[in-house]
C-alpha cells in the first residue's frame, strides 16, 4: 500500500506517501471513541493486538492517486448501535476532507465511507456506502 505520488502545489512539487494520508484518517476514526470503528472489507473489527500500529487499519483502506495528482479514498467502518448513521458518517467525511485539504492543499476527488455494519452484543451485517465528490478540476 505505501504508494508514494508528487503533488503539486502553489509551494512547489511534494512527494507524498498514501500511508501519511491513512495515518491522518485513523487518527479522526480514534476521536470517534467506540462510535465509529474502522474495519477490514469483510467487516471485521482490526483485532486489539495488532492496534499498536496504524499498518493494519491502513491496508484496509483504499487510496488512490489519480493523474493530476488528487486523491479518491474509500474507508470502511462500522458504527455502533445508536449513533445516527447519517450524522457521524457526514461528521467523518468532513473531518477527512479538512485534513485532506490542509496536508494536500486540495480536496480530494473522492471519499466513499462503506458502513459494513452495526455494532451492540452482536454485528448487524450492513452495506451502506456514503460518497462525497470532488470532481471539478482544482483550482489554478
Amino acid at each position: 500500500m505505501s504508494d508514494t505520488t508528487v503533488v503539486k502545489t502553489e509551494y512547489g512539487n511534494i512527494q507524498i506517501d498514501t500511508y501519511a494520508i491513512g495515518s491522518l484518517i485513523v487518527k479522526i476514526a480514534d476521536h470517534y471513541r467506540g462510535r465509529l470503528h474502522l474495519t477490514s472489507r469483510k467487516g471485521r473489527r482490526v483485532a486489539w493486538l495488532y492496534r499498536f500500529t496504524d499498518a493494519a487499519e491502513i491496508d484496509n483502506m483504499v487510496l488512490d492517486f489519480d493523474e493530476e495528482g488528487r486523491i479518491s479514498i474509500k474507508v470502511y467502518v462500522m458504527i455502533r448501535f445508536g449513533v445516527s448513521i447519517s450524522g457521524i458518517t457526514q461528521d467523518f467525511l468532513d473531518k477527512i476532507e479538512e485534513a485532506v485539504e490542509l496536508a494536500l492543499g486540495q480536496k480530494p476527488r473522492r471519499i466513499t465511507v462503506v458502513v459494513t455494519g452495526l455494532l451492540s452484543k452482536q454485528v448487524a451485517r450492513r452495506n451502506i456506502q456514503v460518497t462525497r465528490c470532488h470532481e471539478e478540476a482544482p483550482e489554478s
